[in-house]
C-alpha cells in the first residue's frame, strides 16, 4: 500500500487510498506552503568613500533585488516612449543634467515599477528627500552610513592612483546612450551622453562632496524617517565585510519577522510585531492602540488580568513585545506575558476580561514634586507604602510612618504620585513603582492618630542638662526610682536590669501629669499587671520561718511559664 512519489515515499491506509492519490498525486503530494514574501525597499545613503555603492549591490545580491541608482533610473525612463522619458530626452539633448525635481520624478517612477528594490546614489539632498518622502513608496528601511571626514579623505587618497588592467585612470563614468530619430527635422543622430562630469579622487576631490552631504544629512533622513522608524545607522569606518554583515542580518530577521506576521494574521491567530515598524506608520501604530493604551501609556492586558497590576509598559522602537489582535495592537511587561497573550488572547482581551480603570496613577516631574509642600500631600506627607508594609518586629506602628525630612536631598523629595486627584509622597523609587502598580492597596490607608512629631529631636548634649532635669522630670524619676527600689520587681524570664527597666517606664508613664483620665487608667492597669507578674514566685520569709514550697503543675508554676514565655509585652495593653 505504499506509492512513490519522487522525492518520497508516502504510505496510505487502503487500496482507495492508494487508488485516489495514484490518480491525482500532485494534488497530495505537495509540500508545505511557501512563505508570504515580505518586500523590501531600502534606500542606502551615505558621505563619499563610505562604501555605500558596494555595500547597495551586496545586498542586492543577498535579497534578489534590483539595484537602483539615478544613473540607471534615467537610463530605464528612456527605454520607453512616455512624456516623462521625451521630457528627460528633451533635457539631455540641449546639453542640461538631469536634476533636481525631474530626476525624483524620474526614480519614482522607476521605482514604482519593482515591487522591491534598493535605491544607492538617491536622495542626496534634502529636497530630494522630501519629494521621495510625500509619494510613499513604502520604504522599510534607511542604512545610514557615518564615515568621519579626515576617514573619508584618508580612503580618497589611497584610490587616487587605482587604474585600470590597460593603464588608465578609473575615474569616467560610463555614458548614457541617446537613441536617433531618424524622422526628425533635422534627423537626430545616435549618439552618448556623459552621466556626469569625469570624478577625480584624493582628498581635495571629496571635500566638498563631504562637506554638503555633511549640511543635508540630518534634514534629509529626518524626511525619509518622519512617518516610519526605518533608519538603521551603520559604522562606516568598520571593514566592509562587518558592516554588510551586520545590515544583511538586520534585513534577513526583519524578513522572517514580517512573514511569521503575514502567516499568523492569515490564520486568524495575533502576531508577534517585533519588527514591524518597517512596515507601519507611526501614526498606524498609535491609532491601533486597544483599550489598555490610556493617557498615553500601554499597560500590560496579562498584569491587570492575572494580578490586577497597572504594569506601565516601557516604549520599544522594535516592538519586540507588541503583539496584533485583529486590527488592534497592545503590548506587554515581558517574554512570559507576551507567551500567555499570544496562547490565550481571548482570555485577557475577550468579553469577560476587566477593563483599565478610569482613574490611573501618574508620576510627577521631579521639579514639581520638590515644590509641593507636606499640607497638599496625603497621609500627610508619610510614604503609604511604608505604612501598609508595617514596622519591624517589636515596633510600635509609628515606626512605619515615614517621610522625607526637610534637610533630606532633593531626589528623596521627587518620588511623588498623583491619584484620584490626591498627591502621596513616596521614600524611593522602588517604592513609588509598587503604588504605581496597585495605587488601590495604598490610597485608602488611614494613619494614626499618633503620628512622629515633623519638628527634629533635640539633641540632649546641646542642653544644659542638669538645670533641664530638675525643672522637668528630676521629681518624677526621683519617685519612680523609690518605687523600683521598693518592689524590687523580677520578670519570669527576665533579667533584673531588664526588670528594672521596664518597670519605671510603666511607672513613669502612669505617672504623667498629661494623661488623660483614659490614658491614666491603662497605664495604671498595665503596671499594675506587671506587679502581679513579677511576684508570682516571690515567697518571703518571717522570722525564721521557712517560706511555702510551691509544688510543679501548680497554678502559679503554670502562669510562670506562660509569662516566661510570652515576656513582658503581653502583659502591657497598647
Amino acid at each position: 500500500r505504499s506509492s512513490l512519489a519522487l522525492p518520497h515515499v508516502y504510505l496510505m491506509l487502503d487500496e482507495n487510498a492508494r487508488a485516489t492519490f495514484l490518480a491525482d498525486p500532485a494534488t497530495y503530494s505537495r509540500g508545505a506552503p511557501a512563505p508570504p514574501v515580505a518586500r523590501q525597499r531600502i534606500v542606502v545613503v551615505g558621505p563619499p568613500r563610505s562604501g555605500r555603492s558596494s555595500l547597495a549591490l551586496q545586498l542586492g545580491l543577498d535579497l534578489g533585488l534590483p539595484v537602483l541608482d539615478p544613473i540607471s533610473a534615467v537610463g530605464e525612463m528612456m527605454q520607453e516612449p512616455s512624456p516623462l522619458a521625451q521630457e528627460v530626452q528633451k533635457v539631455l539633448r540641449s546639453g542640461g543634467e538631469v536634476g533636481g525635481e525631474l530626476l525624483a520624478r524620474v526614480v519614482v517612477a522607476v521605482c514604482r515599477r519593482h515591487p522591491g528594490f534598493i535605491l544607492d546614489g538617491f536622495p542626496a539632498t534634502a529636497e530630494q528627500a522630501e519629494v521621495l518622502a510625500s509619494e510613499d513608496l513604502a520604504l522599510t528601511s534607511v542604512a545610514s552610513l557615518t564615515l568621519p571626514d579626515e576617514a573619508a579623505k584618508r580612503r580618497a587618497d589611497a584610490h587616487l592612483m587605482a587604474t585600470s588592467p590597460d593603464g588608465r585612470f578609473l575615474r569616467p563614468r560610463p555614458a548614457i546612450p541617446i537613441k536617433g530619430d531618424p524622422d526628425a527635422d533635422p534627423p537626430i543622430l545616435e549618439s552618448e551622453i556623459p552621466a556626469v562630469r569625469a570624478l577625480l579622487c584624493g582628498s581635495s576631490a571629496v571635500a566638498q562632496p563631504l562637506q554638503k552631504y555633511n549640511s543635508e544629512a540630518h534634514k534629509l533622513l529626518a524626511a525619509l524617517t518622519k512617518d516610519r522608524a526605518i533608519l538603521d545607522s551603520l559604522d562606516a569606518s568598520l571593514p566592509r565585510a562587518t558592516v554588510h554583515r551586520a545590515m544583511r542580518a538586520a534585513l534577513c530577521q526583519a524578513s522572517v519577522q514580517r512573514q511569521t506576521l503575514i502567516a499568523k494574521l492569515q490564520k486568524g491567530h495575533p502576531a508577534p510585531m517585533a519588527g514591524q515598524q518597517r512596515w507601519f506608520l507611526k501614526a498606524t501604530l498609535e491609532k491601533r492602540r486597544g483599550r489598555f493604551t490610556k493617557d498615553g501609556g500601554d499597560y500590560c492586558p496579562v498584569g491587570w488580568q492575572q494580578d490586577k497590576e497597572l504594569l506601565l509598559c516601557p516604549s520599544d522602537p522594535s516592538l519586540r513585545r507588541m503583539v496584533k489582535v485583529g486590527r488592534e495592537l497592545y503590548v506587554v511587561h515581558n517574554d512570559d506575558a507576551m507567551e500567555e497573550l499570544l496562547s490565550c488572547a481571548q482570555y485577557y482581551l475577550g468579553g469577560g476580561s476587566q477593563p483599565l480603570p478610569d482613574d490611573l496613577p501618574s508620576r510627577l516631574e521631579k521639579m514639581e514634586a520638590i515644590s509641593i509642600p507636606d499640607s497638599a500631600l496625603e497621609c500627610k506627607g508619610f510614604c503609604p507604602v511604608t505604612f501598609k508594609d508595617g514596622p519591624s518586629k517589636d515596633q510600635p506602628i509609628q515606626a512605619a510612618c515615614l517621610k522625607p525630612t526637610k534637610d533630606s536631598p532633593e531626589e528623596a523629595r521627587s518620588f511623588v504620585c498623583k491619584y484620584k486627584g490626591t498627591l502621596f509622597r513616596l521614600l524611593d523609587a522602588k517604592k513609588q513603582e509598587r503604588f504605581m502598580r496597585t495605587p488601590h492597596l495604598f490610597a485608602a490607608l488611614k494613619m494614626p492618630i499618633k503620628l512622629p512629631p515633623d519638628a527634629l529631636p533635640v539633641v540632649l548634649d546641646k542642653l544644659p542638662l542638669p538645670g533641664y532635669l530638675q525643672h522637668t522630670v528630676v521629681d518624677a524619676i526621683s519617685e519612680g526610682l523609690l518605687a523600683l527600689g521598693q518592689a524590687a520587681p523580677r520578670f519570669p524570664g527576665v533579667d533584673n536590669r531588664e526588670s528594672a527597666t521596664k518597670f519605671l517606664a510603666l511607672y513613669l508613664r502612669s505617672r504623667n501629669a498629661g494623661n488623660s483620665p483614659v490614658d491614666a487608667r491603662l497605664h495604671g492597669q498595665n503596671l499594675a499587671r506587671f506587679r502581679k507578674a513579677c511576684e508570682l514566685l516571690v515567697r518571703g520569709a518571717v522570722g525564721r520561718d521557712l517560706p511555702k514550697a510551691v509544688l510543679p503543675g501548680s497554678e502559679v508554676v503554670e502562669e510562670f511559664m506562660a509569662r516566661h514565655a510570652e515576656g513582658p509585652r503581653a502583659v502591657v495593653a497598647d
